[in-house]
C-alpha cells in the first residue's frame, strides 16, 4: 500500500494583513514526518518507479512525500529537514515561471489575497463583472457561495466563487493580472523570492527528487486537446533542455478529477511514467499509474484536519476509488 502526502506552503510565520496563504510550519513538518514514521517507510521516487516497471516491490506500507509548485521555501526549509531524516521526497515544479520572471496566477491570488481586503478585492471583481455587461449573469451568487465554501467566512467564499466559477478563466486571468500589477511593483521581485531558482533544480534532479506540475498551473483535463499538449509536452521539453533527460513523474494541478480526466495518453507520449492527482485515497497497488491517489498532509495524523487520536493511517483512511477513461 502507498500513502501519498502533499505540501505546499512552508514556513515559520504565516502572518499576513489578509490571511490568505495557508500551510505548515517547520516544527509541525518535523514532527507529522516522525510520526508516520511509526506506521509505514519512506519511499522514493525510484522505488515507485521500480515497482511500476516490476523490478522490486514497495514495502507493505510505504509512504511517499510530495510538494507541488516549486515553492523556494519547500527548498530552502523542508529539503534540510528530509535530509536530516533520511527522507526522500518528490517536488513537482512549473517550468514557465524559470523561462521568464512570471508569477502563476494561482499564486498571483494568493498573494493578493494576503494584503487587499476580501471586501476591496470582491467589489473589484463585481465591478469588473458589470464592465463587460454581464451584471445579469451575477444575480445572486451568495448562497451558492456559502453552500460551495462551507469552512469559509461569507466573504470569503464570495470572493473565491466569483474568481472560481462566475468568471471564464481568460477574464479571471485579465483581471487577476491588472489587479496584481496595480498591487504589487515588479512581478519579477515576486517571482524571485517565491520560487526556487534553476540550481535548485538540478540538485533536486540530483538527488531523484524532481518532477513536474506542468508547463503553467491550468486544471488540465477541462483544457483543449491542443492546450493540454501544450502543457504537458512544453514541461518535459524545458526538464529535457535543462537536465539531459525527460522526468519520469507529474503531479495535475488542482488535482480534481475534471483536472485529471483523459490525459493517460498524453503523458505517456511525452515520456512520463506515474502521476499523482488529489483524490484522498490509499492506493492498494501501482496499477492505475496515471491517477496515484494523494492526500493533503492536513489529513492525515498530526495534520489540521486529524480528528481524535493519533492510529495508523493504513487503518483508518479511505481507499482510493476514481476511474478514469
Amino acid at each position: 500500500m502507498l500513502i501519498a502526502i502533499n505540501y505546499h506552503y512552508i514556513r515559520e510565520n504565516f502572518d499576513l494583513p489578509y490571511p490568505s496563504i495557508f500551510g505548515i510550519r517547520p516544527d509541525a513538518f518535523r514532527r507529522q514526518l516522525e510520526t508516520l514514521g511509526q506506521w509505514g517507510s519512506f519511499v522514493s521516487q525510484e522505488s515507485i518507479l521500480q515497482s511500476i516497471r516490476g523490478q522490486k516491490p514497495l514495502p507493505e506500507k510505504a509512504f511517499i512525500i510530495t510538494f507541488d509548485d516549486g515553492l523556494k521555501e519547500q527548498y530552502q526549509i523542508a529539503l534540510p529537514i528530509l535530509k536530516e531524516l533520511g527522507i526522500p521526497a518528490i517536488f513537482f515544479v512549473n517550468p514557465r515561471v524559470f523561462e521568464e520572471a512570471h508569477v502563476l496566477g494561482v499564486h498571483k491570488i494568493h498573494q493578493l489575497r494576503s494584503v487587499v481586503a476580501p471586501s476591496l478585492l470582491k467589489k473589484k471583481i463585481e465591478d469588473f463583472i458589470f464592465s463587460q455587461d454581464q451584471g445579469k449573469q451575477l444575480g445572486s451568487y451568495q448562497e451558492k457561495a456559502l453552500s460551495h465554501y462551507k469552512y469559509d467566512k461569507a466573504e470569503i467564499s464570495e470572493l473565491k466563487y466569483l474568481l472560481n466559477f462566475v468568471l471564464e478563466s481568460s477574464e479571471r486571468q485579465q483581471l487577476i493580472d491588472t489587479a496584481f500589477h496595480e498591487t504589487f511593483s515588479s512581478e519579477e521581485e515576486v517571482n524571485n523570492s517565491l520560487y526556487m531558482e534553476q540550481k535548485h533544480l538540478k540538485n533536486l534532479y540530483d538527488l531523484g527528487f524532481l518532477g513536474s506540475h506542468s508547463f503553467e498551473h491550468f486544471p488540465i483535463g477541462t483544457l483543449s486537446r491542443n492546450e493540454q499538449d501544450f502543457q504537458v509536452r512544453q514541461s518535459q521539453k524545458y526538464f529535457t533542455k535543462l537536465l539531459g533527460s525527460p522526468l519520469p513523474s507529474f503531479s495535475y494541478p488542482y488535482g480534481s478529477y475534471e483536472a485529471c480526466n483523459g490525459l493517460e495518453g498524453i503523458l505517456v507520449d511525452n515520456d512520463f511514467e506515474f502521476a499523482f492527482t488529489m483524490e484522498r485515497g490509499i492506493n492498494h497497488n501501482l496499477s492505475n499509474s496515471f491517477h496515484l491517489s494523494r492526500f493533503d498532509n492536513n489529513d492525515l495524523p498530526s495534520g489540521k484536519a486529524w480528528k481524535g487520536p493519533l492510529k495508523d493511517p493504513f487503518e483508518v483512511l479511505p481507499s482510493a476509488k476514481w476511474s478514469f477513461k
